[in-house]
């Protein structure tokens, strides 16, 4: 079994001070002096694994798979399972497109969020070369002050980023209340209904976004 590489990084534990020349120098000469500096000032050292796939700093370490990888592995990586699940989920066929000619739409749904930037991103690098296939980025607007507003614009940049068209839907348009609406509701509901008491927000906006989902990918289709 090959030897462990690891990269350690670590601060000098040298203090280096200016002083002046002595006399019988040439006084054109700066001089300098070093003092080591106490053991107990110091930060430990900092062991950081080189990568599993090459001599690079790991940047995770994958439990799954036991390996440390940098960046570069890291995306490789995760563009592989990616790949793996997509086969698994959509079986698309050679020519994927409909008896009119139209492309075979898929509904990406994202949140302005890491996870499902990620994704989006993902799938449009294994799948935008294909002309048989349309990605559409779709975000579901809740109506909830100062939360959705930036994370939708952050969403809308990344699609206009990769080319991909954007579509969003709010709760307004599928004939709910905002949720910041749906809040204000929730202690009449629990006092007027058993069934109601004790819910949080997540319970009813979960229902709602997924039929909201659903309504987008009707809006699309």
């Amino acid at each position: 079994m090959s030897r462990q590489r690891q990269t350690v990084f670590h601060a000098s534990n040298t203090d280096i001070r200016a002083i002046n020349p002595p006399e019988t120098r040439d006084s054109s000469v700066r001089w300098i002096e070093t003092r080591s500096l106490l053991a107990n000032r110091m930060p430990p050292a900092i062991s950081v694994e080189s990568c599993s796939r090459c001599d690079y700093p790991s940047v995770v370490h994958q439990e799954y798979s036991g390996q440390h990888l940098c960046g570069k592995h890291l995306a490789s990586s995760i563009r592989k399972r990616t790949s793996k699940e997509l086969r698994q989920q959509l079986k698309l066929p050679k020519d994927a497109r409909h008896e009119d000619g139209t492309p075979y739409r898929i509904l990406v749904a994202v949140s302005g969020g890491k996870d499902s930037a990620v994704l989006l991103t993902m799938l449009h690098d294994i799948l935008s070369r294909r002309r048989d296939v349309e990605l559409i980025a779709g975000c579901v607007d809740e109506g909830i002050d100062g939360y959705r507003a930036p994370s939708l614009q952050c969403a809308r940049d990344l699609a206009e980023q990769l080319d991909v068209r954007f579509e969003t839907l709010s709760y307004e348009d599928i004939g709910y209340e905002r949720m910041d609406e749906v809040v204000t509701r929730i202690p009449a509901m629990g006092q007027n209904h058993d069934e109601a008491k004790g819910m949080m927000p997540c319970s009813f906006c979960g229902v709602f976004r997924r039929q909201g989902l659903n309504a987008l990918a009707q809006k699309v289709n």
